[in-house]
């Protein structure tokens, strides 16, 4: 398995961070990994997969705060300039209430 890397601009707030992995997800296969290079995001694709059916939802890990369930990756990357840690996963289904 070869994955394929994309950086994202650090200064990228949640959402934009979640729209990335989106599009990325369209053309790359579903992420595997989330992490950064000390100046950027770092995210890894699996090409040798199908895109997933349903879109990521991304959230910023909170102290005392469960992981979420169906979780993809979890790791050090950058929203709005700040390096924090992020969960991403998988909503079983479309919800409101999904994070962004």
């Amino acid at each position: 398995m070869a994955l394929s890397y994309v950086t994202a601009n650090p200064i990228l707030s949640l959402s934009d961070l979640r729209l990335l992995i989106e599009q990325q997800e369209e053309l790359l296969g579903p992420l595997r990994d989330i992490g950064n290079s000390g100046y950027t995001t770092v995210l890894a694709f699996d090409p040798d997969e199908e895109p997933p059916s349903i879109p990521p939802a991304i959230q910023l890990a909170v102290d005392g705060q469960p992981k979420p369930e169906h979780l993809v990756s979890e790791g050090l990357g950058f929203v709005e300039g700040k390096l924090r840690e992020l969960f991403v996963y998988r909503p079983t289904r479309m919800s409101s209430k999904a994070a962004v």
